[in-house]
């Protein structure tokens, strides 16, 4: 990948903090949105109750889709966004505590209610992982109107 994909993407998701992402059940799409944190390799980070569909999706057939993107921009603006595919699961491991590292340090009221990782039993939620194959990356301002990029993680 190169450094400008590179600083793309950084600049993208530093600057977002919702994704949408679909699942799918039974050749059904499904589409949910979260919060998330990321980490140097691209895996995104996010909670959800282990019981929402989506979760339960994700059990039977891993494969996701996501979109980043800031929803505030018009047409007028230098479009950016992310699109990413690849799979997720419930974080376990090294995968849960630095989920939990990061989700802290981005969003620190996180923080302040849930101290450890067990915690997130209390908020009845689990962290997720989902780990990008490939990411396509529209950003008008360093690449050009309408231009897609397409990386492989």
């Amino acid at each position: 990948m190169k450094k400008a994909e590179q600083t793309s993407i950084n600049n993208i998701l530093d600057n977002t903090h919702l994704l949408s992402m679909a699942t799918i059940k039974e050749g059904t799409s499904y589409i949910n949105t979260a919060f998330f944190a990321y980490d140097d390799i691209y895996n995104l980070y996010y909670l959800s109750p282990s019981d929402s569909q989506h979760s339960l999706n994700i059990k039977e057939n891993n494969s996701v889709a996501v979109t980043v993107f800031d929803s505030h921009l018009t047409f007028s603006n230098k479009l950016s966004g992310l699109q990413m595919f690849g799979t997720a699961q419930q974080a376990k491991g090294k995968d849960l505590l630095k989920g939990f590292l990061l989700y802290e340090k981005r969003f620190s009221i996180f923080g302040e209610e849930i101290k450890r990782p067990i915690d997130l039993k209390i908020w009845h939620t689990r962290m997720y992982v989902i780990k990008p194959k490939t990411i396509k990356i529209l950003d008008e301002a360093a690449f050009g109107v309408e231009t897609w990029i397409t990386v492989t993680v």
